[in-house]
């Protein structure tokens, strides 16, 4: 039985990120502008769905958290975020779940390694 959390094996992990960002992409409604092509950039409303889908993430943040870590993620003035800036967010969402003293304590487990 598979975990929810490695990457599918017919996918890379940089496969895997991007099928989790054009999916909740497309499960915000998109606008049809010419100039924004569908599913390359993710609103407040995808981003919001996908952390509360995520099995365990809920347990750790609420709505209020979910706000501010988009509205970093994003660059001012934008509303969406494109994928670089979903790979931003990722990293504040782990930055929140796990505390300082095990992100430091990982960090120097990989230098040594």
């Amino acid at each position: 039985r598979m975990s929810l959390y490695t990457v599918p094996p017919n996918l890379t992990l940089s496969e895997s990120l991007h099928t989790i960002f054009r999916h909740y992409c497309s499960s915000s409604k998109h606008t049809g502008s010419v100039s924004e092509a569908p599913f390359t950039s993710m609103d407040g409303v995808g981003f919001a769905k996908m952390c509360k889908e995520a099995p365990e993430l809920i347990k750790y943040i609420g709505q209020t958290d979910i706000d501010l870590i988009f509205s970093r993620a994003k660059p001012r003035g934008v509303r969406k975020l494109d994928f670089d800036h979903f790979l931003d967010s990722l990293l504040e969402l782990s930055v929140r779940i796990f505390p300082l003293q095990e992100c430091f304590s990982l960090r120097v487990v990989l230098m040594t390694a």
